[in-house]
């Protein structure tokens, strides 16, 4: 799994090897503040503009299981 534009600033571009069956993103708290279906491709561009500066974990849902991704918004 691949993830870059960091640290975050507006998008964060998520590419996979397998479909992606949805991401979540939840703040430090563990509270989701995201969530998004991904329709099966195997790439993704995430809206992260919105969100207030700093620490977030993305939750990306496969085939074959999670995977959890911390990234750093700007």
């Amino acid at each position: 799994m691949n993830y870059f534009e960091w640290p975050a600033t507006d998008v964060v571009y998520i590419e996979s090897p397998e479909a992606i069956a949805g991401i979540s993103v939840y703040n430090a708290a563990g509270s989701c503040v995201i969530r998004a279906e991904g329709n099966g491709a195997t790439n993704s561009a995430l809206q992260v503009e919105n969100l207030p500066a700093g620490v977030y974990f993305i939750k990306v849902s496969g085939t074959s299981g999670n995977e959890v991704l911390r990234i750093i918004k700007k």
